[in-house]
């Protein structure tokens, strides 16, 4: 979990906490459906060249959104 936030905030260039419950759970939830750190490290990768540069849909980088339950459809787009 740890290393898929400081992932996140390199790419994002944001802080992130690893310790808040809502993000634990949904990278939790995603290593129970037996996503690994490089799906997470994809998402993190596809969904930030896709919205790193749109002031609107930057605002959707965050653990809430990128592991929630349209991770997969991320992750296979």
């Amino acid at each position: 979990i740890n290393t898929v936030i400081e992932i996140l905030n390199i790419e994002t260039d944001k802080k992130f906490s690893p310790v808040t419950r809502l993000t634990r759970k949904r990278i939790q939830d995603r290593g129970n459906e037996g996503y690994g750190l490089e799906g997470c490290k994809r998402v993190i990768e596809k969904k930030c060249d896709a919205w790193k540069s749109d002031p609107v849909m930057e605002s959707y980088l965050k653990p809430s959104i990128l592991f929630g339950p349209k991770f997969d459809e991320y992750l296979n787009e």
